[in-house]
């Protein structure tokens, strides 16, 4: 694979404090290609007390970028992960 790598990126919509909407994900997706990004990870908080942990809307977020990835930008690669808050 060629290309830069975002392992860090909010970018499903609506899940955290990331993408508001699934415009600003495709925004943003754009923006990081035009600067040669070509794998993304993304990366939701998952917080027991701290925004969304609805599993079903993030899969459903996922599911749409990567559609959306299939179609328009097909030479990126999209996976994700938790970013997991702890507190003591």
């Amino acid at each position: 694979m060629k290309g830069l790598i975002d392992i860090h990126a909010h970018i499903l919509p609506g899940v955290d404090d990331g993408a508001s909407d699934f415009q600003e994900s495709v925004r943003m997706l754009k923006s990081a290609y035009r600067q040669g990004v070509r794998c993304v990870i993304a990366t939701p908080h998952y917080h027991r007390n701290h925004f969304h942990r609805n599993p079903e809307r993030t899969m459903e977020a996922l599911q749409k970028i990567r559609g959306w990835l299939r179609e328009h930008l097909p030479d990126t690669v999209f996976g994700q992960c938790h970013k997991v808050g702890f507190v003591h």
